[in-house]
């Protein structure tokens, strides 16, 4: 077990309990918690859930900026689709293996493909407005990212002789001088 003061998203100073099944786990998580507060990263002031996070999200957030068009879009796909499937799951604990559980489920049941994506879409919404309220850290239904594979030459003299400039290679993207 450790214990740590940390600011939450009210803005408050609280403290937090962490709890391990052996020292070193409690100690190991203690750390995260203390490198969040080091980093600025407030801790959620209340547990949510996933169906609590998108029926305030849908009220609150949807329906005061958005148009009707949109806001009936994206509440039909929370009560139809998303709620009944992850409603009931802890937001912070959600994880990209039960969306793709989620999405596949959705497959299953020969919901059409355009719906999936704008169901997938509405919580990639969701969870982003999630992120920007300093309720969550990271967006799970976002897809993973692609690292793009570096451009290469066989040899400098070939890419001259191509291009008539000298080479330069930074990261994974071949670029010139000029």
């Amino acid at each position: 077990m450790g214990r740590a003061y940390v600011t939450d998203t009210d803005g408050n100073r609280v403290r937090k309990t962490v709890y391990g099944a052996t020292w070193d786990e409690a100690n190991e998580k203690l750390g995260k918690l203390q490198d969040q507060e080091r980093h600025g990263i407030p801790v959620p002031s209340r547990a949510w859930s996933v169906g609590e996070w998108l029926d305030y999200w849908i009220e609150h957030i949807v329906r005061p900026n958005r148009e009707d068009n949109t806001y009936d879009k994206y509440e039909s796909k929370v009560r139809l689709y998303i709620r009944p499937h992850l409603g009931k799951k802890p937001l912070a604990r959600l994880s990209a293996a039960q969306v793709r559980a989620f999405m596949a489920t959705l497959t299953r049941q020969e919901i059409p493909a355009p719906t999936r994506f704008e169901v997938l879409r509405t919580l990639r919404n969701a969870l982003n407005r999630a992120i920007k309220e300093e309720i969550l850290t990271r967006n799970v239904a976002l897809p993973p990212s692609r690292s793009s594979a570096p451009v290469l030459w066989r040899n400098a003299a070939s890419f001259r002789s191509w291009s008539g400039r000298s080479p330069v290679i930074t990261g994974t993207r071949t670029r010139t001088r000029t």
